[in-house]
């Protein structure tokens, strides 16, 4: 699916989804050759050679533009960001409010333009999907976010969940949830067969191989707990000893 200019100026002005706005590293004309090559890779190489050394500017777009650059979220955040206190979302934070208005007391966007817990849970799922018929076959939540399961609510599914995770030949898959814990679920039916503590957050994906006919799977968990940015997770018990940890099938 192709997007217009005007959408691409937005996007980079204001950021979407994960990606944050690059409003105070890229000038007009720095985000016009990006337009244009975007638009026309070929042409735009050919026009930036413009002779020996030099560097020809790209015109941008002749389409009308009612309006440029992004929603104040992303369009101020670098110069806002010195003088605004720090948010409980990892420092990410917003435009000062106006003076004198009454407003909430925590802020509904981060720098990142999304936060994870503005929508009900389950906030990560596992999905199986049949690819004969394209219908769901099952999906279960992924983890828990740590506040709200020191509130008593499980079953959450993690925030902004960055982990990847472990297919196996006899029907397991391996994924870690964002509350210190790794699971095995059941391919066919998506229910947790095993959990595993771990010492820390983990990000990445999991390894799993084989040495002398035993099979290890190793877990990078060396990520304090807490959550990340843009809403992410919640206060989590204190990591005294980060690092791997490694898994092992019994000895037979």
């Amino acid at each position: 699916m192709r997007i217009g200019a005007d959408t691409v100026r937005t996007i980079v002005n204001g950021g979407k989804g994960p990606m944050p706005a690059f409003n105070s590293e890229l000038n007009d004309t720095a985000l016009a050759n990006l337009v244009a090559y975007l638009g026309s890779p070929g042409a735009a190489a050919a026009a930036a050679a413009g002779g020996r050394g030099g560097q020809a500017a790209i015109a941008a777009s002749s389409a009308p533009i009612a309006g440029s650059g992004g929603a104040p979220a992303g369009k101020v955040i670098a110069a806002a960001a010195a003088l605004a206190p720090k948010t409980p979302y990892a420092g990410m934070t917003g435009p000062p409010y106006p003076e004198g208005v009454d407003v909430p007391a925590n802020r509904y966007y981060t720098g990142y333009n999304v936060m994870g817990n503005i929508i009900k849970p389950p906030y990560t799922t596992l999905t199986s999907y049949d690819l004969n018929t394209g219908k769901i076959k099952w999906q279960v939540p992924v983890g828990d976010d740590l506040r709200a399961l020191a509130e008593g609510h499980a079953n959450t599914g993690a925030i902004g969940l960055r982990a990847g995770m472990v297919p196996t030949a006899t029907g397991l898959i391996f994924l870690c949830g964002g509350d210190q814990k790794i699971r095995a679920y059941d391919e066919d039916t998506g229910k947790v067969l095993w959990t595993g503590d771990l010492p820390g957050q983990a990000r990445g994906i999991p390894a799993m191989y084989e040495v002398g006919g035993r099979q290890y799977l190793v877990v990078n968990a060396t990520s304090p707990s807490g959550g990340g940015g843009g809403g992410r997770g919640g206060a989590g018990p204190a990591n005294p000893a980060l690092g791997y940890a490694v898994y092992a099938l019994p000895t037979k």
